[in-house]
């Protein structure tokens, strides 16, 4: 769903899985995918696509609970405590959102022209519900694990094998091209 996003995430792959990868590389290739999937985002919206705008901010939502992961890693807890209050307000977004309702009109031969309102979504509720309440749920757990106000400190090296911090969401369902 966002062709523009493909070369980030094989970028930050890559250095998630090598084991000489800095924080600081990590967290900037992590942002790369962020800021793919925001210009993806802005797209969809004046293409008017309520489900790829969906997506797009999910997907980058769960890129910055790791970016947020990765700097509470090096220390950095007032940075990682940013990224999660803001994956957490967009996956709310999502989880809050709501189709518009549409008129319809009808006729029964007794009210003829009456209208009605109706939900052009069966349910009512966005297809990404399910994956926006387990990031808004793990950016949660993340809050709740450095409590109070932290000192930034400078970002060092990466652990020995860079990984995505433990409960990290998976990416959501849909393909990136």
């Amino acid at each position: 769903m966002c062709t523009d996003a493909s070369q980030p995430v094989t970028d930050y792959n890559k250095l998630a899985k090598d084991p000489d990868t800095t924080l600081d590389a990590a967290i900037t290739g992590a942002q790369r995918v962020v800021d793919a999937y925001n210009k993806c985002a802005s797209e969809a919206l004046r293409d008017g696509s309520t489900p790829k705008l969906q997506y797009a901010h999910l997907t980058a939502a769960q890129y910055m609970y790791v970016i947020g992961g990765w700097q509470h890693l090096g220390g950095n807890d007032d940075l990682a405590r940013t990224q999660w209050e803001a994956s957490m307000k967009i996956a709310q977004e999502i989880i809050d959102w709501q189709p518009m309702s549409q008129t319809y009109y009808s006729s029964n031969d007794v009210n003829v022209g009456s209208d009605s309102q109706h939900n052009p979504q069966g349910n009512g509720h966005s297809q990404y519900l399910g994956a926006a309440t387990a990031v808004r749920d793990a950016d949660q757990k993340a809050l709740a694990s450095i409590g109070g106000p932290a000192q930034a400190k400078p970002a060092g090296s990466a652990p020995a094998s860079p990984a995505a911090p433990a409960g990290t969401p998976a990416p959501a369902a849909s393909p990136h091209t």
